[in-house]
């Protein structure tokens, strides 16, 4: 199990836990539920893409995929595991001070914070980098860290993602695992 939880210190009443193993994972999210429409045929001619939710399921598989090869990421990024103070999911609930925001991986080094957004679609599209910014805004980190957004994907990206310079790293993951 992977641990979600909020940055700095955090109530236990406000832990998560998320399961690790991505089988699992998949059975207790999309084929239990489904169990009586998989067993009486209905999915029987849907192509794989076409199933309802397919594509929301898959997103979760690769972030968790993703987190399960948390060193292979942390190497691509060019930081030294030993300078890792955390590195987890992170959420943080609305209060007067501050908005709600989630995080996919949030890795905090002693100056910085990785902010990174894993994606997974057929086409990534401009409005990530809105998506990712927003979150930063929203995270309202002490004025001596440096921020760096990352983007985590699969799929193919806008050439205008590259183009902004918005992201300090730009990994495909497909990469990682040669």
């Amino acid at each position: 199990m992977h641990h979600v939880f909020p940055w700095k210190k955090t109530p236990l009443r406000m832990i998560k836990y998320r399961l690790k193993d991505n089988y699992l994972r998949f059975y207790l999210k999309y084929i239990q539920p489904n169990r009586g429409k998989i067993e009486n045929d209905i999915y029987d001619q849907i192509e794989v893409e076409h199933l309802p939710e397919w594509n929301t399921i898959m997103g979760f598989q690769f972030e968790n995929l993703v987190l399960n090869n948390m060193k292979t990421v942390c190497k691509a990024i060019g930081i030294n595991l030993s300078t890792i103070i955390s590195a987890a999911p992170f959420f943080q609930k609305q209060t007067k001070m501050k908005a709600a925001c989630q995080i996919d991986l949030l890795i905090e080094t002693k100056y910085g914070l990785y902010v990174c957004k894993i994606k997974f679609r057929k086409h990534i599209k401009k409005e990530v980098i809105n998506q990712v910014a927003k979150k930063i805004v929203s995270l309202k980190p002490p004025k001596h860290f440096t921020i760096r957004p990352v983007l985590i994907y699969a799929g193919s990206i806008e050439p205008t993602i590259i183009e902004e310079d918005f992201f300090t790293h730009i990994i495909y993951f497909g990469q990682l695992l040669l």
